[in-house]
């Protein structure tokens, strides 16, 4: 039998949680069009394959950190490099990242083993992390002082929509919590790298690409 393993996105259930993690059997409400655009992908996905003998298993993991990591992991790493004081003291909200070597381990799972078939899974390490937490994580493995302030959330948001930076400040003050129980418990899937020495992978490897030694 044959498999197709898809990588959706995490974002299929939207861009926040308020208070209880995103789970497989949660509604389907994508907010932003790339998460839309994965959503539509596993459509057409489970339309093609339900006339074929081809299995599907898709796998909606949460925003992946590690060497070579882009977007706000990138962004929050040239800042904390950078030495600036940083406006995040207060925000309390917390997210489920998950390692790229925790991401491979699972999607080797979900590709050979017999019972993924035909299954969806969330994905993320069973750790969540408040911003200001990975702020000092990622200070710590650049070995930089950190200089948090704090600023109330709604005062970032506000002062975020005047600069044009909405979005970014959306997504660095709100929550995204993420319950991967299923694949723990179906698969025995475990996040066997540590939440601080993957940090310090992803570090060595900005930092190296910064021209400056490891």
């Amino acid at each position: 039998m044959r498999r197709f393993l898809f990588v959706s996105s995490i974002g299929v259930y939207g861009a926040k949680t308020d208070g209880r993690p995103f789970r497989e059997t949660d509604p389907l409400n994508p907010t932003e069009p790339y998460a839309q655009s994965k959503l539509e992908a596993e459509q057409a996905l489970r339309a093609l394959t339900a006339e074929t003998e081809m299995e599907l298993t898709v796998v909606r993991p949460g925003l992946v950190y590690g060497p070579g990591a882009k977007g706000n992991f990138l962004r929050l790493m040239r800042l904390v490099s950078a030495g600036w004081p940083l406006p995040f003291g207060s925000v309390s909200a917390r997210r489920n990242y998950l390692g790229l070597d925790n991401l491979c381990a699972l999607l080797e799972l979900c590709a050979f083993d017999p019972r993924a078939a035909g299954e969806v899974f969330v994905a993320a390490d069973p750790w969540s992390v408040d911003l200001p937490t990975l702020l000092l994580t990622l200070g710590e493995s650049m070995g930089r002082r950190v200089r948090l302030w704090s600023i109330r959330p709604a005062v970032l948001r506000t002062t975020g929509g005047l600069l044009g930076l909405s979005a970014e400040i959306a997504r660095l003050t709100s929550s995204l919590e993420i319950d991967c129980g299923k694949a723990c418990r179906l698969l025995q899937w475990q996040a066997a790298v540590a939440f601080r020495e993957e940090m310090d992978r992803m570090v060595k490897a900005f930092v190296h690409g910064q021209g400056r030694p490891t």
